[in-house]
């Protein structure tokens, strides 16, 4: 019988690498490559998301296009029978008590002192703060349940449901950008276990190459360091296991895509519901 989510499974590996190219393909190749010669970062934006969240994947597509640095806090959903829950998330809370609900993406910016939630305000933020004040590129108008299909991508584990594991001793840093599949599949690990992170993003143009370069080799697009083992790699699969294998604690939730309800979800959410949270 196929385990259709066990992450060091052959068929998981095929079904999340075709799942991650599709994405890329239905988001216009967005974040593949660096759109602006933009201003760098002193400190590192500070970005609580998950890769499964549509919203979220436009900001760290700006992101990647912008060439910026974010120290990211994932917050995958602890149930899709219902929005705005926090549960035993393990960053969930910090953003209900910073920000007052639970809306995601939310963004800080250490340098000046910003905050916010929506998704269209921080990257008209980012645009002007340290792209010159470019314009965004249009993002593919899809209707919400297209858009839903896309942030699902057919498993709860890309990117989407929160797996239980332990914290790491140091945040973990990666070389990256939302428009490479392969990074795709690592932020998505990286989200579901809430595994904290520095992103360096990294797409083509990247004036961070060469650093990629020297810790991976010329060849590679992405990669990963865990500083709390000295792994290194810019392999998705062997990234992927690797982080399930060392962090993952518990037995997945056993909720399939069947259970999503749009219960306690506001317009803001980007849902048909206009319920109240």
């Amino acid at each position: 019988m196929v385990n259709f989510h066990s992450p060091t499974g052959r068929f998981y590996s095929t079904w999340h690498s075709l799942s991650s190219r599709l994405l890329t393909h239905w988001t216009n190749g967005r974040g593949a490559s660096v759109e602006a010669a933009a201003t760098p970062v002193i400190k590192p934006l500070v970005l609580y998301e998950y890769n499964g969240c549509p919203f979220c994947q436009r900001v760290r597509a700006v992101i990647s296009e912008l060439d910026l640095d974010a120290q990211v806090y994932p917050t995958p959903r602890v149930t899709i029978k219902a929005y705005a829950k926090a549960g035993d998330s393990r960053y969930r809370h910090e953003v209900q008590e910073k920000s007052g609900q639970l809306m995601f993406p939310y963004m800080e910016d250490p340098n000046t002192g910003a905050r916010m939630s929506d998704s269209g305000a921080i990257i008209a933020y980012l645009l002007e703060t340290y792209g010159g004040g470019a314009r965004a590129r249009t993002f593919s108008s899809l209707p919400i349940s297209k858009l839903m299909l896309r942030s699902l991508r057919l498993s709860l584990y890309f990117g989407m449901l929160r797996v239980p594991s332990r914290l790491p001793a140091e945040p973990l840093i990666f070389f990256g950008a939302q428009g490479n599949a392969g990074s795709i599949r690592v932020f998505d690990a990286l989200t579901c276990l809430e595994l904290p992170y520095l992103w360096k993003a990294c797409a083509r143009g990247s004036r961070k190459e060469a650093e990629l370069a020297e810790l991976a080799g010329s060849s590679a697009r992405l990669c990963l360091k865990d500083p709390n083992t000295d792994f290194v790699s810019s392999v998705p699969t062997a990234i992927v296991r690797y982080l399930y294998k060392t962090y993952q604690t518990g037995s997945m939730p056993k909720e399939m895509i069947l259970d999503y309800s749009t219960e306690g979800a506001s317009s803001m959410h980007g849902t048909i519901s206009s319920k109240a949270e």
